[in-house]
C-alpha cells in the first residue's frame, strides 16, 4: 500500500458493524432490483440485439452488417450461453445482469481495502440506487459487462500506479480489452486511463506495449467489421453535445442521475436539482483535496481524466451522444464521490453526534433512493416498457397469421413472432395506406415510438370497425422517449355482391 494510503479508513469497530451492515442490506437490494424483472418483454434494442447477433451467432455477430446494437462480446456470449440453456429473456441479459452485480461487489471489495469501509458503503449505496445502473444492466445489451470491465480496468491502473508491478498492468490491459470488445467506444476511454499510466517514466514502456496489444487484438477483433464501425460513428442517434459537454456530460448523464435520485426532494424539482449540483460539488472537491493531502494525485487522474477524455473526444469529434453510451464509466464517478463521503466522515472524527448524523443522513439516503429503485422495478414488472410479447401473444389467441405494422425497427416482432408472420410496412407502403387493401382478417400494429409516418386508420376503423387494443406497456419508460403500442384487429373485408 502507498505511503499515505495507510491512514484512509481506520474506523472504529462500531463503524465497521455499521458499514458491513449497511453493505448487506444494500446488496440484497441491489440483486433484488436488478434481477426482478428478467423475464419480462424485450424492448426494441433488446430484441434486435437478441434476434440479429446473439439468436444468430459467430456468423452474423462478426460477418452481418454491424450497427451499434452489436455489443460483440456480449452477444458472442450470450451465443453461447442460451445455446446450452435455451433461447429466453433471462439467458439473454444473464451476461449483463450478472458483470453488472458483480462490479458493485468488486469496487466495493476494493474500494474497501484501498480507501476504507465508509467509502465502499457509499459506493455500494450509490451504485444500489442509481438509475444509471438500475435500467441499463438488466437489459441483453452489454452495459453490465463493460461496467465490470471498467472497474477492472481502473483498479488494475490504480494498482499499477501503486506497486509498479507488471501484474498489474495485464489486469488494466485485460479490462480494457473486455470493454473495448464488448463497446467499442470504450476503447477512448481505455486509452486515457493508459495515458495516466504512462505518465510515470518507470511504467511507460510496459503501459505502451500493453496499450498496443489491446488495439491490436481489438482491430484483429472487429477487423471483418471496421468499415461499418467507422460508418456508423456518424449515426443519428441521439444529440451532440455542445462545448460545454466536455464537462458537463459526465454531470448531467452519469453523476446527477444518481445523487438526485438519493436526495428527499423532489426529483424533477429546482430544489432538487441545486441541492444535487452542491453535493456532488462538495463530495467532489472533498475527493481531492483527500487524495491530494495523501499523496494521491495519481488516483484522482485514474478517476477523472478517462471520463473528461472520453467526453472531449465526442464533443471534438461531433459524435451523436444518447446518455448509456458512456455508462461504463459510472463507477468512476461513484468512487470519486465515495471518497469524498470518506472525507467527510473522517472529518467529523473527534466530533461524535455529529458522526451520528452523517450515519443517519447515509441511511436517510438510501431509504429515499431504494424507494424510488423500488418504484421503478415494481412498475416495470406491472407494465413493460415495451410489449411485443402481448402484441404475439395476442395475435396466437386469434389464430390470425399475419400482423402488419408501420415500425421502422420491426426486430422486437420478428423476435417474438418470426419474420414470415410480420408484414414490415416501409415509408411509401404507409403513405399510400397498402394495409386498406388488404381483403382478409389481419392485425395492425400502430408503433408510435418507431414509426415514420403517422397512419391514416380510418379505413380500418370507420371503413372495416377494427376493434382497437392499447397494448399494457410503458408510455415514458426510463429508456426512451415517449411512445406506445396500439393494436386493430381488422376484419375480413365484405364481398361485393
Amino acid at each position: 500500500m502507498m505511503p499515505g494510503v495507510q491512514t484512509l479508513g481506520r474506523d472504529g469497530s462500531r463503524t465497521r458493524v455499521f458499514c458491513l451492515a449497511a453493505c448487506a442490506v444494500m446488496l440484497v437490494v441491489l440483486v433484488w432490483s436488478r434481477l426482478a424483472n428478467l423475464g419480462t418483454s424485450f424492448w426494441s434494442d433488446e430484441a434486435y440485439s437478441a434476434y440479429y447477433y446473439a439468436g444468430r451467432g459467430p456468423r452474423a455477430i462478426f460477418f452481418s452488417t454491424y450497427v451499434p446494437n452489436n455489443h460483440a462480446l456480449f452477444n458472442l456470449l450470450s451465443w453461447a450461453t442460451t445455446g446450452f440453456v435455451g433461447r429466453f429473456e433471462a439467458a439473454y441479459r444473464f451476461w449483463s445482469v450478472v458483470p453488472g452485480i458483480a462490479a458493485v461487489a468488486l469496487a466495493a471489495w476494493w474500494a474497501w481495502r484501498r480507501f476504507g469501509p465508509i467509502t465502499a458503503t457509499a459506493l455500494v449505496v450509490l451504485a444500489t440506487v442509481s438509475p444509471v445502473h438500475l435500467v441499463l444492466t438488466p437489459q441483453a445489451r452489454g452495459y453490465g459487462l463493460a461496467m465490470l470491465a471498467a472497474v477492472v480496468m481502473l483498479i488494475g491502473a490504480v494498482r499499477a500506479s501503486d506497486h509498479e508491478r507488471t501484474r498489474d498492468i495485464v489486469v488494466f490491459a485485460a479490462g480494457a480489452l473486455v470493454g473495448t470488445w464488448t463497446l467499442p467506444v470504450f476503447g477512448v476511454a481505455a486509452v486515457f486511463q493508459a495515458a495516466v499510466l504512462v505518465w510515470n517514466p518507470r511504467l511507460r514502456r510496459r503501459a505502451l506495449i500493453a496499450t498496443g496489444v489491446v488495439a491490436a487484438a481489438s482491430l484483429l477483433f472487429y477487423a471483418p467489421m471496421l468499415t461499418d464501425i467507422v460508418r456508423n460513428a456518424d449515426q443519428e442517434f441521439g444529440q451532440r453535445l455542445a462545448v460545454v459537454g466536455m464537462v458537463t456530460g459526465a454531470y448531467h448523464q452519469l453523476a446527477a442521475p444518481t445523487i438526485g435520485n438519493a436526495l428527499p426532494t423532489d426529483p424533477h424539482g429546482l430544489l432538487n436539482q441545486a441541492a444535487t449540483f452542491l453535493v456532488i460539488a462538495g463530495l467532489t472537491i472533498a475527493a481531492a483535496v483527500r487524495l491530494r493531502r495523501s499523496g494521491q494525485t495519481t488516483v484522482l487522474a485514474h478517476l477523472l481524466v478517462p471520463v473528461f477524455g472520453t467526453y472531449v473526444v465526442l464533443v471534438v469529434g461531433r459524435f451523436y451522444v444518447q446518455p448509456r453510451f458512456a455508462s461504463f464509466l459510472l463507477f468512476h464517478i461513484l468512487l470519486l464521490f465515495a471518497i469524498g463521503v470518506q472525507e467527510c466522515w473522517d472529518r467529523l472524527r473527534r466530533l461524535t453526534p455529529a458522526r451520528a448524523i452523517a450515519a443517519v443522513l447515509i441511511v436517510l439516503f438510501a431509504l429515499v433512493g431504494t424507494s424510488r429503485i423500488g418504484n421503478v422495478v415494481e412498475a416495470q414488472a406491472a407494465v413493460p416498457w415495451e410489449n411485443n410479447q402481448f402484441v404475439a401473444n395476442f395475435a396466437k389467441s386469434t389464430g390470425i397469421n399475419y400482423v402488419y405494422t408501420d415500425t421502422a425497427h420491426p426486430g422486437a416482432l420478428f423476435y417474438y413472432m418470426g419474420p414470415r408472420r410480420v408484414r414490415w410496412l416501409h415509408e411509401s407502403a404507409m403513405r399510400r395506406q397498402a394495409y386498406c387493401g388488404v381483403k382478409n382478417r389481419f392485425i395492425f400494429v400502430d408503433d408510435t415510438y418507431h414509426q415514420t409516418v403517422k397512419p391514416n386508420l380510418r379505413c380500418l376503423v370507420n371503413g372495416r370497425h377494427a376493434q382497437r387494443f392499447d397494448v399494457p406497456q410503458q408510455l415514458n419508460p426510463p429508456i426512451r422517449r415517449p411512445g406506445r403500442l396500439t393494436i386493430y384487429l381488422v376484419p375480413a373485408a365484405r364481398r361485393r355482391k
